[in-house]
């Protein structure tokens, strides 16, 4: 998408008490700050409770009242597993990583193939489970979509050939290539928590997982769906921002109190919440 330019979350300083939160390319750090709101959480919610008591922290500058901008169309969206979200603004530029890779791949395809739709490419917080011992990449693994496929072993050498199949649909062997792939099963709930592009996502991102992982486990769902932080998405006005994938259905403005309801409707149902959709 052609997102307009980010408008950083305006957070009070009066809240931050022993914490800063520094925009732009200065370390943004609320994490002393959230677990002091969390204890003041702790005794309102129980085990077997989903989520209904965990909040956000008062004070963000989020947008509630205008009308949501629809999603614009996008042919395929790369994740890259990286294992944590401590990412800089702009993840594409950083050298020796799988997303800088991929941006300049996915540009050369659109070149080749002008009418081929928009591609994201996204690092997510999934934990690197098959890194190449042999590559000074920071990751070698990625989700996509919408083949539904975990690869593994992508490098410098065979990225060009994934990306030109997935897009432009040319031929590969991946057994050639030295790419592995295998089906990527459960449903993933995708929450931006980019604290270095939007201090309102990095705010939000961590509470709301913490939601879903609990609605996951009160609804018996733990081994079926993954619950990842994802690098900018766009929006952050309308915090927090969630893609759910395989379907590819895009929300905004979710809070802790839908994730139960997301779970069963959008996961299980596969229905639409007609007020937080955006595509």
């Amino acid at each position: 998408m052609l997102w307009k330019k980010a408008v950083r979350g305006n957070f009070p300083l009066s809240l931050l008490k022993n914490t800063s939160i520094l925009y732009g390319k200065q370390s943004v750090r609320p994490l002393s700050f959230l677990n002091e709101f969390y204890e003041t959480k702790k005794d309102d919610c129980s085990d077997k409770c989903s989520c209904q008591s965990i909040e956000y922290p008062p004070g963000l500058d989020i947008d509630t009242e205008s009308p949501l901008p629809n999603i614009s169309p996008y042919s395929a969206h790369f994740l890259v597993s990286t294992g944590h979200s401590k990412w800089p603004s702009k993840v594409e530029f950083i050298p020796n990583t799988l997303t800088s890779l991929l941006s300049r791949s996915t540009l050369q395809a659109r070149k080749k193939q002008p009418t081929t739709l928009r591609v994201i490419n996204s690092n997510t917080d999934r934990p690197i489970t098959d890194k190449s011992e042999e590559s000074t990449l920071d990751s070698t693994q990625l989700v996509v979509y919408p083949n539904n496929w975990l690869c593994s072993n992508v490098n410098e050498d065979n990225i060009s050939s994934l990306v030109n199949h997935v897009l432009l649909d040319e031929p590969i062997d991946f057994n050639s290539v030295g790419i592995k792939v295998e089906p990527f099963k459960k449903s993933q709930i995708l929450i931006c928590g980019h604290m270095e592009r939007d201090a309102r996502c990095g705010i939000v991102a961590p509470i709301l997982k913490e939601a879903f992982e609990k609605a996951k486990k009160t609804l018996g769902l733990e081994d079926q769906i993954e619950v990842n932080l994802v690098s900018h998405i766009g929006g952050h006005k309308y915090a927090a921002n969630v893609i759910l994938y395989p379907a590819g259905i895009w929300y905004a403005r979710v809070r802790p109190e839908h994730a139960e309801e997301i779970l069963v409707k959008s996961i299980q149902n596969q229905e639409i919440i007609p007020e937080l959709y955006r595509g």
